[in-house]
């Protein structure tokens, strides 16, 4: 029934869920295509080489600044930072949950949403599979209901999980802990759902630290917040939540039995030659972690600088510029007056250099959108009124027709043909 909501037609099934899915792997579900599809249509900076996600950016700020000057204040609604959007690489699988709220945020009217209508408007070619299997998830409330059911399991036991296992602490002060208490909860949450969804039940483990408060940890406040309210008595939703809390709990039974009570690793018999066995074990595929770690911290120095001191940092390094200005006649004055206007330059930051940009673009964008809806709109305008005529089923109805009128019989009879594609497709043994 979700197939059939998603696609419209039970003919069009295999090739949408394919589209959807292509990119992730068939092992996927369409919530977890629609959320990797998404983080990588807004990626900022990618090794592919595409970087769609800044034009979108340079996009959001502009109309960021026309909400701004409109209601004389920022919108209460939460559309933008394009940073939120975790890189889901390799067996990162839960990153998928960390990026569903941000997922669900950009889905929203002013965000992500509209800007692909309005490319797909514009008949834009840079992304468009992915723009259109990204509409379609947005458009479906079951896969939208799915991805907002990741985002509140991240939300309420996910952190605390990462927080404990990313201690330096010794395995065995960590997991005979952890494990019972986590199963203990996914049991609850599986029995109660609508406690996950109003917020009221949580996973509290003894190793868990205070979590910081950052700009990223207010904005999740604020889509969680969004996510609980329109989830409020969403009974798909509760049935995720039921089900996949159960198989959390099975699968904690089966993979960390020997840390629960009666295993090997329990913390009623843990001695002191199995804490100096262990010790330095990792708690998790530190490893794993450690190189997309160093990629992110890689990517954030080189790829989130000012293009223009990143471009001056490369130049100076390859060129020997610096030396070149050093040798110079007058190169004293010369650095005088560049430092003075650098420091000019940096009292314009990147965001407002795109919301300049962004509102540069906005009229030359709004126009070409208004030709191209005002050409559509006409174009279906005349389409209805093809379809409305009465069609000639008699030759003497025909010869009483001028060539207008003739030629209006010809569009409505072309409007209701059939390809022959089409017809073998509903074939049946029958025909």
């Amino acid at each position: 029934e979700m197939l059939r909501s998603l696609v419209g037609s039970e003919m069009c099934i295999r090739d949408r869920v394919k589209a959807m899915r292509t990119s992730v792997g068939w092992f996927s579900s369409p919530a977890c295509a629609v959320i990797y599809q998404t983080s990588k249509y807004v990626a900022l900076f990618s090794s592919k080489g595409y970087a769609i996600g800044s034009k979108f950016r340079i996009w959001l700020d502009g109309e960021e600044q026309i909400r701004q000057q409109e209601a004389g204040e920022h919108g209460e609604e939460l559309l933008g930072f394009v940073e939120d959007m975790l890189a889901i690489c390799g067996s990162r699988d839960y990153v998928f949950f960390m990026d569903a709220a941000v997922t669900d945020r950009f889905m929203q009217e002013g965000s992500l949403r509209t800007y692909l209508e309005e490319e797909a408007d514009l008949g834009g070619e840079a992304g468009g599979k992915l723009r259109s299997t990204i509409l379609t998830g947005f458009g479906s409330s079951e896969i939208m209901s799915a991805v907002r059911t990741l985002a509140l399991v991240c939300d309420a036991c996910l952190w605390p999980l990462l927080r404990c296992i990313g201690s330096h602490d010794h395995i065995l002060d960590v997991l005979p802990k952890l494990w019972p208490q986590t199963l203990a909860f996914f049991k609850e949450a599986a029995a109660n759902p609508k406690n996950i969804i109003d917020g009221s039940l949580e996973l509290l483990l003894s190793c868990d630290t205070e979590a910081k408060l950052t700009a990223r940890g207010k904005r999740s406040a604020i889509d969680m917040a969004r996510i609980r309210k329109l989830v409020a008595g969403d009974e798909l939703v509760s049935k995720m939540l039921s089900a996949a809390f159960t198989a959390m709990a099975a699968s904690t039974e089966n993979h960390a039995s020997e840390f629960l009570p009666g295993g090997s690793l329990a913390a009623e018999v843990i001695t002191d030659d199995m804490r100096e066995r262990l010790a330095g074990c990792p708690m998790t595929s530190t490893g794993a972690e450690r190189v997309f770690a160093l990629g992110r911290a890689l990517d954030k120095r080189a790829g989130a600088q000012r293009d223009e001191t990143r471009s001056g940092l490369l130049l100076g390094d390859m060129d020997d510029t610096a030396a070149f200005m050093r040798d110079r006649a007058n190169s004293e004055q010369e650095w005088a007056q560049l430092r003075k206007l650098a420091r000019k330059k940096l009292h314009v930051t990147m965001k407002m250099q795109r919301e300049h940009l962004g509102l540069q673009l906005r009229a030359a964008r709004q126009e070409k959108l208004a030709a191209k809806r005002a050409k559509r709109a006409a174009k279906n305008a005349e389409k209805a009124r093809v379809q409305a005529l009465v069609l000639a089923t008699k030759f003497s109805e025909l010869r009483s027709m001028g060539n207008d009128e003739l030629k209006d019989q010809l569009r409505a009879h072309k409007l209701n043909a059939v390809s022959y594609t089409h017809l073998r497709a509903h074939e049946t043994p029958e025909h």
